[in-house]
C-alpha cells in the first residue's frame, strides 16, 4: 500500500525529470539547431526566420535529419558519458520527438502563417504608401538577419544600424 507522501514523493519525480527533459531540449534546440533551421529555409525560399518550433523541422530530407540527430547525440555522449543502451534511448527518443514535431508543426504552421499574414496586412492597411515601402524593407532587413543567424530583439524602431 502506498502512502500519500509516496505519491506525491514519485509525481514530484516525475514532474523533475520531465522538467530537465525539457530544458535539455530547448538547450539542445537553442544552441545546435536555430542556425541550421534558419539556413534551411534558404535553400527552400521559405520566410526567412522560419517557424519558432525549432527542433529540426525544417531539414526535409531524411539523410540531413540523421546527421544532425548524431551530432546532437554524440555531443551529449561526449559531454555526458552515455552508455550505448543510453545512446540508442536518446536517438530514439529524438526520432520519436521529430516525427511527433512534424506532425504538430503540420497543423500548427499554416495557421501561425495566416496570423502573421494578417496581422501584417492589418497593420499596412494603417500605413501610408511611403510608409508600406520602409515596412517591407524593415521586415526584408529582418529576414535577412534572422537567414544570418542574427537576432532583432531588443532594438527598436528606428534605431536599425
Amino acid at each position: 500500500m502506498t502512502t500519500p507522501r509516496s505519491r506525491v514523493m514519485a509525481l514530484l519525480t516525475v514532474l523533475a525529470v520531465l522538467g530537465v527533459g525539457v530544458a535539455i531540449g530547448v538547450a539542445v534546440d537553442r544552441s545546435l539547431l536555430r542556425r541550421q533551421s534558419d539556413r534551411s529555409h534558404d535553400h527552400r525560399g521559405g520566410r526567412g526566420g522560419g517557424s519558432s518550433f525549432g527542433m529540426m523541422g525544417d531539414l526535409q530530407d531524411t539523410a540531413t535529419r540523421n546527421r544532425m540527430r548524431g551530432r546532437i547525440v554524440k555531443r551529449l555522449t561526449d559531454e555526458l558519458a552515455l552508455t550505448t543502451v543510453q545512446v540508442r534511448q536518446v536517438d530514439a527518443i529524438f526520432a520519436t520527438r521529430e516525427r511527433q514535431l512534424d506532425t504538430l508543426r503540420a497543423h500548427v504552421e499554416p495557421r501561425l502563417d495566416s496570423l502573421r499574414d494578417g496581422m501584417q496586412l492589418a497593420i499596412d492597411s494603417v500605413l501610408t504608401p511611403s510608409q508600406r515601402v520602409k515596412a517591407t524593407a524593415m521586415r526584408a532587413r529582418w529576414q535577412d538577419r534572422r537567414r544570418r543567424g542574427g537576432d532583432d530583439r531588443g532594438r527598436r524602431l528606428g534605431n536599425e544600424r
